[in-house]
């Protein structure tokens, strides 16, 4: 007997055997068998005092069960359900069902308190990187600052050393001139003269060749700085919407569900600058565009980028509507024409194969590659 915790059948188990009792007697038997004993395997009658187990359903006698006359009057009069009755077998089995409920949920407690911990420490670990990523950027445009100043520096400097040049080298020339006694010393005079002005020109194309080429690297150094948080996404369906703020709205939207549900990339509608279409829209009789124009997201954070484009795999498994997609970074001009070189390249190579391997070009732009690969059967 359970120590606190006994009880007979419910009281809607009391009427169905008062119901079974009446069934047998209609029938003209005088007994009704509830079942066999678990103790002592024979039957348990109405009239024997028999108790069952809430647990496993089975009878057995009061006496067989160490249960006295004042017990069983208690279990069997009481009607709340506050008294309950197990077996010897199912007690001992519902004691470690607590222990394991309660194990269960110290663990619980454990592995939830851990994985709050993990969470502050990699949110942490993501606002040092994002600090550090803006002091970075900062230094960059303090960079830029200095390269423009010292762009500046040097063409006025090249201006005055030109100036300083033709001027010295026309006295020169006016004293020699001057110096000179004889018509063929005087052409001898005009030659060296024209070979002097022909090297000092060579040399100031030289000096204008090279500020060119570093203006030309610091342009291209701002401009991929510029791109770097944006990604363009080719083939996405264009609104027909009248307004230009709802058009934009449903594009914003419609990038957000690509992100958040596709790529499953943690992205809110903070993280991104802007949604912009590139090009001009395209304006037909009926208001719809007969090709949609690719779209260009700007995010705040480098890191929400470089997530998007690490999940791109996961468009092979997305809808139809989404996996006909193409997402590119946004390059310079300078990047598109090597990624076009590069193209190039690996279909040159492609074309000398045997046919069992195709090329194709890998990388982000910087940093690309031709990877030869086997063709999948």
């Amino acid at each position: 007997m359970a120590t606190g915790q006994v009880r007979k059948s419910s009281v809607t188990e009391i009427k169905t055997a008062e119901s079974k009792k009446q069934k047998f007697r209609q029938a003209g038997k005088n007994t009704v068998k509830y079942g066999d004993c678990k103790v002592c395997e024979s039957s348990v009658e109405a009239d024997d005092k028999g108790i069952e187990c809430e647990i496993c359903k089975q009878w057995s006698h009061a006496n067989c069960v160490d249960i006295e006359d004042n017990e069983y009057e208690v279990l069997t009069t009481h009607q709340k359900g506050t008294i309950h009755w197990y077996c010897d077998d199912c007690n001992a089995k519902s004691v470690e069902m607590v222990r394991l409920v309660f194990n269960i949920q110290e663990r619980m407690l454990k592995s939830e308190k851990e994985t709050e911990n993990l969470r502050n420490e990699t949110k942490a670990k993501f606002e040092k990187i994002e600090a550090d990523y803006d002091a970075m950027k900062a230094d960059i445009r303090t960079l830029n600052k200095k390269i423009d100043e010292g762009l500046q520096r040097c063409f006025e400097d090249s201006d005055k050393l030109v100036k300083s040049t033709q001027k010295q080298t026309i006295n020169e020339i006016k004293e020699e001139i001057n110096e000179a006694k004889t018509s063929s010393f005087a052409e001898i005079m005009k030659q060296e003269l024209e070979k002097s002005l022909d090297g000092m020109a060579n040399e100031i194309e030289t000096v204008k060749v090279t500020l060119n080429e570093t203006k030309t690297d610091a342009a291209e150094a701002r401009d991929r700085e510029n791109r770097r948080n944006n990604i363009i996404i080719y083939r996405f369906r264009e609104s027909d919407a009248h307004s230009t703020e709802e058009r934009k709205k449903q594009d914003t939207d419609a990038c957000l569900e690509l992100i958040c549900n596709t790529l499953e990339v943690d992205c809110r509608p903070e993280d991104i600058k802007q949604v912009i279409r590139l090009g001009q829209r395209d304006r037909e009789t009926n208001e719809r565009q007969t090709s949609s124009r690719p779209i260009l997201i700007e995010f705040r954070s480098y890191t929400t980028k470089n997530q998007v484009m690490e999940s791109l795999y996961k468009l092979r498994n997305a809808n139809a509507h989404f996996r006909q997609l193409s997402v590119t970074h946004d390059m310079t001009k300078m990047e598109r024409s090597e990624i076009q070189k590069k193209v190039e390249e690996a279909k040159q190579k492609e074309s000398e194969e045997t046919g069992e391997f195709i090329w194709r070009v890998r990388g982000a732009p910087g940093s690309l590659k031709l990877v030869r690969l086997r063709k999948r059967q």
